[in-house]
């Protein structure tokens, strides 16, 4: 790179000036990733599984929505358990 042959520049400080201006990962996105799972259609009536799904870690929406279509709401009425 160019900072390899810039006079008196020592590896260790090419590396070092390297890694201060790599972009670092943002924190942010896991946050707003479960807020996505939050706000999502499928949430509404499943809160609490959505907050369990939202803070796994790998857990995307695009994940965590069929499991909560699959999900029973929490104001669907009675179960069908409790029909028969």
């Amino acid at each position: 790179t160019m900072l390899a042959g810039q006079q008196g520049m020592s590896v260790e400080q090419a590396r070092a000036i390297l890694t201060a201006a790599a972009p670092q990962q943002p924190v942010a996105s896991t946050q707003s990733e479960a807020d996505r799972i939050m706000a999502c259609e499928e949430a509404k009536g499943r809160e609490q599984l959505a907050a369990t799904l939202a803070a796994m870690p790998d857990m995307t929406v695009e994940k965590a929505r069929p499991i909560l279509a699959a999900s029973p709401q929490a104001d669907a009425g009675p179960s069908l358990r409790d029909q028969i």
